[in-house]
């Protein structure tokens, strides 16, 4: 009997035991874990992306001071012009949602045909932080839906140079030609 009873207890428990590999560590599923790891790789690549687009140059571009890069070639030639490009930073900024916090990260970049880049350049320099923090504000008013597809990108690229051009130079030739952005991403 006592034979019996020793079987018994080993029959009650190894349902216990088969059972408890089944659950995942701390209860989480093995899906959610998988997610989370992918996001996480994906922000690291950008970060990483990001610091390495400091240090690799384009063919045939040349680094001027204060950010401005001068680049020549056919990709960047309009009417047989040179051009030059002042480049702001990233920008990254909470966008105006209330469901759930979403961000803009946009480098935004001037076109600036080259004869006009010495008038340029020091009014840009000297109005830089003021720029920025406009930069900041405008896309802060944005929402999901305003900066989604190209047809929106499009009009806010138009829109920042229009309003760049006006708090320069205001009752003169615009010089800045183009409103380009070099990386974005909404999350």
């Amino acid at each position: 009997m006592a034979d019996e009873a020793k079987e018994t207890n080993k029959e009650e428990t190894a349902p216990a035991a088969k059972a408890a590999p089944a659950k995942s560590a701390g209860g989480l599923k093995p899906k959610l874990i998988t997610a989370g790891l992918a996001v996480a790789v994906i922000f690291v690549a950008a970060i990483v992306g990001s610091m390495l687009s400091k240090y690799i140059k384009l063919p045939g571009a040349k680094e001027a001071s204060g950010g401005e890069v001068a680049v020549k070639g056919s990709l960047t030639e309009k009417a047989g012009s040179e051009f030059t490009y002042y480049d702001f930073g990233p920008i990254v900024v909470n966008l105006d949602e209330r469901k759930m916090i979403r961000y803009v990260r946009v480098t935004v970049i001037l076109s600036i045909r080259k004869e006009n880049w010495s008038d340029a350049k020091e009014i840009l320099e000297k109005k830089k932080p003021e720029l920025k923090s406009w930069l900041n504000v405008y896309f802060a008013g944005c929402t999901l839906e305003d900066v989604r597809g190209p047809k929106n990108l499009n009009r806010i690229r138009q829109e920042i140079a229009e309003s760049i051009n006006d708090q320069l130079w205001h009752n003169s030739k615009p010089l800045v030609d183009e409103v380009l952005f070099g990386d974005i991403a909404i999350q």
